[in-house]
């Protein structure tokens, strides 16, 4: 058994291959990135031994595609986290760094910590595409805020006595009047780069709806919430009430209802109801 283990870059991608019985290096071989450098790869890695493991360093944003392309092909694909082939580094014997030192390092971290122990790489499904819709997310709101920082920076520098309120820059309302003061004000370079980061911010502000129809829709909500809460209370006292009304408290728990006493008649007891005038 081998075990392959790349260095990948953007342009090219070395591999090493070691035994996995003695951690010998049995040969290096570099191919340009491709389709066809990666076929020419895979037959060398056959040629070499039967069973075989790839070790590839976790590094997907160069590796994904050498990644997807041996799966496809039905071979075993180890991630290597980088900090593991950077503590072989270190412990290497051979001293310097290059493209083939670096990928006999990686195979050599991943039969040190055991082949066992890394996860093999399969073929993204809709995690990938979560993932990636995440960190773009993240990405538009950092840029975001990086543009509205500069731009308050910006009229600040332009006009000291400017008061904005907080987020004013992401309504549309003070958007529009910044807009036009930038618009009347004289064409220096300062005035048009503030102008250019106010249309780029109303830009990724428009991908998702105002803070204030957010803000309004939640207190909406929390209104709706309440009343709805109110009334199951209310209607819960009203319930509660009538039930009382029903069922008098009994004194001890099990006794029996007691039975309701009939008002006695004056006429029987030998008294006469007083006259009606």
């Amino acid at each position: 058994m081998i075990v392959l283990g790349a260095d990948t870059h953007k342009r090219s991608h070395t591999v090493a291959a070691v035994a996995a019985a003695t951690g010998e290096l049995l040969g290096e071989q570099t191919v340009q990135v491709g389709r066809r450098g990666f076929g020419a790869l895979l037959r060398w890695a056959r040629s070499l031994d039967g069973d075989r493991v790839w070790a590839l360093e976790d590094c997907r944003h160069v590796s994904g595609s050498l990644e997807r392309f041996l799966i496809e092909r039905g071979e075993r694909v180890l991630r290597i986290p980088t900090h593991l082939s950077a503590k072989a580094r270190k412990s290497a014997r051979q001293r310097g760094k290059s493209d083939p030192i670096d990928a006999l390092n990686v195979a050599r971290a991943a039969l040190q910590e055991g082949l066992e122990s890394f996860p093999t790489a399969l073929l993204d499904g809709p995690e990938l595409d979560l993932r990636l819709l995440v960190d773009h997310r993240e990405r538009l709101i950092r840029h975001r805020v990086e543009l509205n920082s500069t731009l308050l920076w910006h009229l600040h520098d332009l006009w000291p006595e400017l008061t904005l309120p907080g987020g004013a820059l992401f309504s549309k309302r003070w958007s529009t009047r910044i807009g036009r003061r930038l618009a009347r004000a004289e064409q220096t370079m300062r005035v048009r780069i503030a102008r250019d980061e106010l249309r780029r911010l109303r830009e990724l502000h428009a991908r998702g709806p105002p803070a204030r129809a957010r803000d309004h829709r939640t207190r909406h909500t929390d209104r709706a919430a309440a009343a709805r809460a109110a009334g199951v209370r209310a209607a819960d006292r009203r319930q509660a009430r009538r039930r009382d009304r029903r069922r008098p408290a009994l004194r001890h728990r099990g006794q029996a209802r007691p039975r309701r006493r009939r008002r006695a008649d004056p006429r029987q007891l030998g008294q006469h109801a007083p006259p009606t005038t």
